[in-house]
């Protein structure tokens, strides 16, 4: 029952960060998608940095999706671990530029910890 359970918590965040990327990335790509994230878009805002930083965030997503129905072995872990840097490296200059926010630090160490959860 432990095992089950965990599969499917483990599922949960799978399915939850693969959207959640998906739909972050192409709002990072596409403008005028009304969809954000705080801690990105203040780090990285819209420049071209947004743009790769979207491009990186819908790769991700799109290799979560992927991962689904086939595992695509090392290049997906790559693909996260640069995420979670990215991501890491983000909320730390977000902390660095406006100060200590539960709510923010709280939903960007859940995105951390997801995506170290996923595992092969």
């Amino acid at each position: 029952m432990s095992k089950e359970k965990r599969g499917l918590g483990l599922f949960l965040i799978h399915l939850a960060l693969a959207v959640y990327f998906v739909l972050l990335g192409l709002s990072m790509v596409v403008k005028g998608f009304p969809w954000h994230s705080s801690t990105i878009s203040a780090a990285f805002g819209s420049d071209t940095l947004g743009l790769v930083m979207g491009i990186l965030l819908l790769v991700c997503g799109v290799f979560l999706v992927i991962r689904f129905f086939w595992n695509p072995g090392k290049v997906d872990n790559i693909i996260k671990l640069i995420v979670v840097i990215v991501w890491a490296v983000a909320a730390v200059m977000v902390f660095m530029k406006n100060g200590f926010n539960v709510i923010e630090l709280a939903k960007d160490v859940l995105v951390i910890g997801g995506l170290l959860a996923i595992k092969d």
